[in-house]
């Protein structure tokens, strides 16, 4: 499946699907174990952050909600 720029296997929706339905993940938990998953990894072996752009669509694709974002600005 491609989102964006990225081609994921067939396996993503189900790790996606997972994640999502457990209830207790935050939108970075999600990624994170998306990322480590699929091996969406950066130079230094972390999590791509640009992983956060594409969750929305991918949750689409797979049919789910995600849960609301939380405000993280700081005053």
């Amino acid at each position: 499946m491609q989102v964006g720029f990225r081609h994921f296997d067939s396996h993503a929706p189900d790790r996606l699907t997972g994640a999502l339905r457990s209830g207790e993940h935050t939108r970075h938990a999600v990624v994170r174990e998306l990322c480590e998953g699929t091996g969406w990894l950066n130079a230094l072996g972390r999590a791509c952050l640009s992983a956060t752009k594409v969750l929305p669509t991918l949750a689409e694709h797979v049919g789910l909600e995600l849960t609301p974002a939380r405000d993280v600005s700081r005053p």
